[in-house]
């Protein structure tokens, strides 16, 4: 073999041995790409995993609404208590002369003050308010005019109590200005209307109980204490229809008065509930740099 030719089969397997080992650190390449691929597999499966945020309710109790205060709605109880006088009662008789021989005649009862309680459970929708209540009125029989047949003009003494107790359900509109609270409104219910026995010459009209239907209406002011406790002026109109009673007849019973009271509400005071923002999750880690390939040995000469 020629020297010629074996200089040239030396260059060419120095010349493969050298591609070999610059071209080892890219048959690397594809291990650790794959190494990568996987670390951030495993990073967007933690970031698609929901994060855990922190929630803290803080109830604050305070007064909320227009003028810096709400009233309550729900039930709640009244109780009131204050003066009445009832309007002279008209009445007149009848059939006295067919039946006792003695003229007709009418006139008015005439009262002198007196007083009025009432308590009772209501309802409140917001500007809507219903109750239900019991009421007991107390006032004196002072005197009987007399007009007519004879006796025009006569004023007799007679003396006793008229009670009145009544069981009314009623509507009310509240017109609220911040704590202070205008209303209006009335009812109608039952009225048990009873009155002493008196005496006019010979004749004797003998008293007792009788029910009646009755109504009543209201004009009042409230003032809220706190979100539980109202306190209230009123003033109060109430009437109960006349009656038949033997030859007696008694016209219309009408009483005006007024009270104060107060009402507790059952409603607990609202809660604002306030939440707390979650923190801001903490930055992920960034990626460890790719390691360099180290750099291929130089390739000695073969020749």
């Amino acid at each position: 073999m020629s020297n010629s030719f074996r200089k040239a089969m030396l260059r060419g397997v120095g010349f493969a041995a050298a591609s070999a080992l610059v071209a080892a650190p890219s048959f690397a390449a594809p291990q650790s790409g794959a190494e990568q691929l996987r670390l951030d597999g495993e990073q967007a499966q933690a970031a698609a995993q929901p994060q855990d945020i922190a929630q803290t309710y803080i109830p604050l109790v305070g007064e909320i609404g227009d003028g810096g205060f709400e009233q309550a709605t729900g039930w709640y109880v009244t109780v009131g208590a204050g003066a009445s006088t009832p309007s002279n009662t008209s009445y007149r008789t009848s059939d006295l002369e067919q039946n006792f021989g003695i003229p007709d005649f009418d006139g008015d009862f005439e009262f002198g003050g007196g007083f009025a309680v009432d308590a009772g459970v209501g309802y409140d929708f917001g500007a809507i308010r219903t109750e239900l209540t019991y009421s007991y009125n107390r006032a004196s029989l002072n005197g009987l005019s007399v007009s007519g047949n004879g006796f025009s003009g006569d004023t007799n003494s007679i003396s006793g109590d008229v009670n009145k107790n009544d069981v009314f359900g009623s509507v009310y509109l509240d017109i609220p200005f911040g704590r202070w609270v205008p209303y209006i409104g009335g009812g109608v219910g039952y009225s048990n209307f009873s009155t002493p026995s008196w005496t006019l010459g010979d004749y004797r009209f003998d008293g007792g109980s009788r029910g009646l239907f009755g109504w009543q209406g209201k004009v009042g002011l409230t003032y809220a204490i706190d979100y539980n406790w109202d306190v209230y002026a009123e003033g109060v109109y109430q009437g109960a229809s006349g009656f038949y009673e033997g030859d007696l007849h008694v016209g219309t019973f009408n009483n005006w008065g007024g009270k104060l009271g107060f009402r507790y509400r059952f409603a607990q005071p609202p809660v604002v509930v306030v939440e707390e923002p979650a923190p801001a999750p903490a930055p992920e880690p960034a990626p460890a740099p790719m390691p360099e390939p180290e750099p291929a040995p130089p390739v000695r000469g073969l020749w």
